[in-house]
């Protein structure tokens, strides 16, 4: 059969494809290789894995981080960053749906603040371990104040918001970069349930997406699960779902 210089070019270049999806890998020793795998699930991985040489996947680093923002507030139409409220657990119903989506896990965090707390108790009879870096940012003065006493900041760009620090207080990129340091240093392996808040949470999409500012445009609904998977503590971050909520 005779090739014209196209077929020709073609064929030259099909070794080098390679098709991504659930059931495809990337070749071995290409960079980024070990984070694709993250991507399939870890069955998959492990086959895949027998037979491949040099490889650099470290199959039980794998974190997936499970954030749970709390049950609604009862902050009485104010803004509570560090003020501490009580949260409203009455809705049996969703909490139920929440522990049931988010399943088995193997820790549990909990920001310090009172409602975070309150929450966790109402999910589950373990207690969780404390983490103060997971705490709401500081609004500062503005903190504790009703909404409609806020000053008008103005049209401002998602990276002129992530930037502004309230009187006092600190700004989401500063939070991004607290609460990212803490995050992940939980990526040890396994499953990480965090009951924390929605500037938490953001934060954690920061991390992912590589920068404060896009993550302002996700809502993050009270009694709402964002999935993270850490491939490795040095890999980048990927997000599975964001704000999932029970019907």
């Amino acid at each position: 059969m005779w090739l014209g210089r196209r077929d020709i070019e073609r064929r030259a270049a099909e070794p080098q494809r390679h098709r991504l999806g659930d059931a495809a890998f990337a070749r071995p020793g290409t960079a980024g290789d070990q984070y694709r795998l993250a991507h399939v699930p870890v069955s998959k991985q492990k086959r895949a894995a027998r037979g491949r040489e040099n490889t650099t996947v470290n199959l039980r680093a794998a974190t997936e981080l499970i954030l749970i923002r709390h049950a609604p507030a009862l902050a009485d139409g104010r803004l509570c960053g560090r003020t501490d409220v009580a949260a409203d657990c009455s809705d049996l119903g969703r909490l139920a749906a929440v522990r049931a989506h988010v399943g088995r896990w193997d820790r549990l965090l909990c920001s310090p603040a009172l409602r975070c707390r309150q929450t966790a108790a109402a999910l589950w009879d373990q207690p969780p371990e404390i983490a103060p870096a997971l705490a709401e940012q500081d609004f500062g003065l503005w903190d504790g104040r009703p909404w409609a006493d806020l000053p008008d900041l103005g049209p401002l760009s998602a990276d002129e918001l992530a930037r502004h620090r309230p009187p006092e207080g600190e700004s989401f990129a500063e939070l991004c970069d607290r609460a990212g340091i803490a995050l992940a240093q939980l990526a040890t392996g396994g499953c990480v349930v965090a009951v924390a808040h929605a500037g938490t949470v953001r934060a954690a999409l920061a991390k992912a997406l590589g920068r404060p500012a896009p993550a302002l445009a996700f809502e993050v609904a009270p009694l709402s699960v964002t999935r993270i998977r850490i491939a490795a503590p040095e890999a980048p971050w990927s997000v599975i779902s964001v704000n999932w909520t029970a019907a």
